[in-house]
Formats: structure tokens, C-alpha cells, sequence
């Protein structure tokens, strides 16, 4: 009886991971509107809420294929006039990750132009010239996350985005197919 029941807890934790805003992977526009409401913004392929996420505004977003969801985003809405600020933002998303799932898979920071690698108080500017970017990624059984800072044109893009695993290669055939459409 034990067995059975370690068992259940196992699959439902599981399928707790396997999840975006509570909402399993391949699930429909029409259960994330029967949740939370009417979107904030509604497209072809995605709705978004808006959403304090560990105390910050951010965009919630929903990916979906075929009316199935495949990915979710936490896009940082919040604005700094200390660009630095932004890293900090990213640092401590990364640290509440990290102590949901453990130690990154990769940690890693990206220097296209080294100009201000030396210099900690301009690295906000260096990420918002596309100079420099950092990311963090974990996987558990069903879904991929990376946390991402990284920027273009002096604007600052902050995000956590969670994947389906098992829904991956199928979006990338339908995406494929898409863009061979195109032709």
C-alpha cells in the first residue's frame, strides 16, 4: 500500500512540474480563460495576463500550436533608469529558480563586445547594447526553463520561459511545415 501510494504522490508531482501557471502542457486557450479570465492581450498564437511574479510586474504569457499549449513566459514589465537594476531583477528570478530546482544545468554569461566586461557598473549598458547577455537553464521530466537577460537597441528584455520537452518536436515540425508554406 505504501508503494501505490509514493507512487501517486510521484506522478503528481510530476505532472505538477509539468506545468505553466497551473496549467498542464497541450492544454487549451479555452482552460487558461476558464482560470484566469479574460486576457490582457489576445493574439493568433499566445494570450498574456498581467502578473506580479516574486513581487515584480511582468507579462504572463501563454504559447499555444493547434490550440495546444506549448510554452509559457514571464516577460519583466518593470522599467529602470539604472540598467544595472535589470541584473539584479535577473539575479534574483535566477536564485528563486534555483531554489525550486536546484543547481542551473548552465550559468552562463556571453560577452559579444568585451568593452565594458571589467567595469560592473556598466554591464546594464552592455546588455541593453546587445554587448553582453546572460542566461540560466534546468530541465525536470517535462518542461525546460531558462531565466535570460539580454538586450538590443538599449532595451533591456528579462524573461523566464518554461517549455514542453515532449511537445518540442512537434511544434517544430508545424513551424517548419509553416515556413516551407511560405515558399
Amino acid at each position: 500500500m505504501k508503494s501505490i501510494i509514493l507512487l501517486i504522490i510521484s506522478i503528481i508531482t510530476l505532472q505538477a512540474n509539468a506545468q505553466y501557471r497551473g496549467l498542464e502542457w497541450g492544454s487549451t486557450k479555452k482552460n487558461a480563460i476558464e482560470k484566469y479570465g479574460n486576457p490582457d492581450v489576445d493574439g493568433d498564437s499566445y494570450i498574456a495576463y498581467n502578473y506580479t511574479l516574486a513581487g515584480k510586474s511582468t507579462l504572463s504569457v501563454f504559447y499555444y500550436k493547434q490550440d495546444k499549449l506549448w510554452m509559457g513566459v514571464y516577460l519583466l514589465e518593470e522599467t529602470h533608469s539604472n540598467k544595472n537594476t535589470y541584473i539584479d531583477d535577473y539575479n534574483s528570478f535566477k536564485d528563486l529558480l534555483s531554489k525550486k530546482y536546484g543547481t542551473p544545468t548552465e550559468d552562463e554569461t556571453y560577452w559579444i563586445d568585451d568593452l565594458y566586461k571589467d567595469d560592473y557598473s556598466g554591464w546594464g549598458m552592455a546588455i541593453s547594447k546587445g554587448d553582453m547577455l546572460k542566461y540560466s537553464t534546468w530541465s525536470d521530466d517535462k518542461t525546460d526553463i531558462e531565466c535570460s537577460i539580454l538586450g538590443d537597441n538599449y532595451d533591456i528584455t528579462c524573461k523566464i520561459r518554461y517549455a514542453s520537452i515532449e511537445l518540442k518536436d512537434w511544434v517544430e515540425k508545424i513551424d517548419e511545415k509553416e515556413n516551407l508554406d511560405d515558399f
